[in-house]
């Protein structure tokens, strides 16, 4: 049959029988195509140098890996005395390891190392010992971050408070601390002195803001003594997230003992402190501009804001100087005295 295709010098199309045809005489009969392959295996086979003996062996060390690993998880789920994340990998706390005989199992008993066949405990212990390393690490950076956010909305509420933005040149080289300092002595003058002359700042917010810088110098402490001193994991039975900070200095290194919850609290605290000292900054210049009862209907409202997080901090704060804050930890070590 004579098709436009066949005049351009192009195939017809091919029929389903004659694709059928095609590929059944251009695959091999069944015996041969499983002899290829077996060829193939076997090849492949010699070159990687696979001997029965080579496979026994291997046999052998797989089946002494996981009835290792079976024993190991018998050890560690019988160990309840222990906290779960410190199960069968109890940390020293004297930073040296105590020499002692392996037992049946080859386990060593101070750290849990396998002294034959296998490393993985050993691997498992560094990876543990990352991880601890690794949340450490990052509470302490949301801390910087938090308490970062923070000095941002202090800024932001003296430079509504004042009226200018000149404030910013003042703050800017500050440490936290100064910061804190010197806008509590700002916020103090305000309404007080006729000849002192700034617009208008709101009573009830002037107060939150002094009540938010005071709750900041106890947080300010604390965070210094995270962003400053020299933190580890140390883990025990009692607080088995804890941490232990000594100053980066050569000698009055006065200990500090903590946890990972505490400085998720402190985290928390900034957070807290940034969003109040926000609201109040934007308090001050909406209730410059319209009464209370129209600041207070708006659908972001930022005195009901302000009031909210003074009271959460508040709170915070109080019970963390307490001690009764969930998680808090905070035991300053004096140092030992010289005769």
């Amino acid at each position: 049959m004579h098709t436009t295709r066949s005049g351009y010098g192009a195939p017809e199309p091919e029929s389903a029988a004659q694709a059928l045809a095609r590929v059944d005489g251009s695959t091999p009969s069944s015996p041969d195509h499983h002899a290829l392959g077996d060829l193939v295996f076997k090849k492949r086979v010699e070159a990687a140098g696979i001997t029965e003996d080579l496979l026994a062996e291997l046999h052998s060390e797989a089946i002494a890996l996981f009835t290792a690993l079976e024993e190991h998880a018998v050890r560690i789920t019988k160990d309840t005395d222990l906290p779960a994340r410190n199960r069968g990998y109890p940390r020293p706390t004297d930073g040296a390891a105590e020499l002692a005989v392996p037992d049946e199992l080859g386990w060593h008993p101070s750290f849990s190392v396998r002294s034959r066949s296998t490393d993985l405990p050993v691997t498992m212990k560094c990876m543990m010992e990352q991880d601890e390393d690794a949340r450490m690490l990052r509470a302490i950076g949301g801390i910087v971050r938090s308490s970062g956010s923070a000095s941002i909305g202090l800024q932001q509420m003296i430079a509504a408070l004042a009226g200018t933005d000149l404030t910013y040149f003042m703050l800017q080289d500050a440490t936290l601390g100064s910061q804190v300092k010197q806008s509590e002595a700002i916020v103090k003058a305000t309404n007080t002195n006729e000849w002192i002359t700034h617009p208008p700042v709101d009573s009830e917010m002037r107060s939150l803001a002094l009540k938010g810088l005071s709750q900041m110098r106890y947080m300010t402490e604390r965070r210094n003594r995270v962003v400053h001193d020299i933190w580890r994991p140390m883990a025990t039975e009692e607080w088995p997230f804890g941490l232990e900070g000594t100053r980066a200095t050569r000698w009055g290194k006065a200990r500090i003992l903590s946890s990972l919850q505490t400085f998720h609290q402190l985290d928390s605290m900034f957070s807290l402190a940034a969003e109040l000292l926000g609201a109040v900054g934007v308090a001050i210049v909406k209730l410059r501009l319209h009464d209370p009862e129209y600041v207070s209907g708006l659908k972001d409202d930022p005195v009901s804001a302000a009031r909210r997080c003074c009271t959460d901090l508040a709170r915070k704060v109080e019970l963390a100087s307490s001690g009764k804050l969930p998680g808090w930890r905070w035991e300053v070590i004096p140092l030992p005295e010289t005769e």
